[in-house]
């Protein structure tokens, strides 16, 4: 798979080499000038952080429950990954 992400990226078209998806995915990220050598400068939380975090938002989670299916079901089939 890297030798095909690095054709691309070269502008070569491997289109028959990935599945439609992922290739249209790359497109999208091509587009936005997204970059896979940058950083999101994101780390990862430890367990006390993420429980932190859940715990202040607790109200939005919990109300999410009930709109999450319709959610997943709407974006099915939306070519996003």
């Amino acid at each position: 798979m890297s030798r095909i992400w690095v054709d691309f990226i070269k502008g070569e078209n491997p289109v028959r080499e990935v599945s439609p998806v992922i290739f249209h995915s790359w497109q999208r990220c091509q587009e936005q000038q997204l970059s896979f050598e940058k950083s999101s400068g994101s780390s990862i939380l430890t367990p006390a952080q993420l429980r932190e975090r859940l715990d202040a938002q607790e109200a939005l989670i919990e109300a999410s429950k009930d709109v999450l299916p319709f959610l997943v079901r709407y974006l099915k089939g939306k070519r996003y990954i």
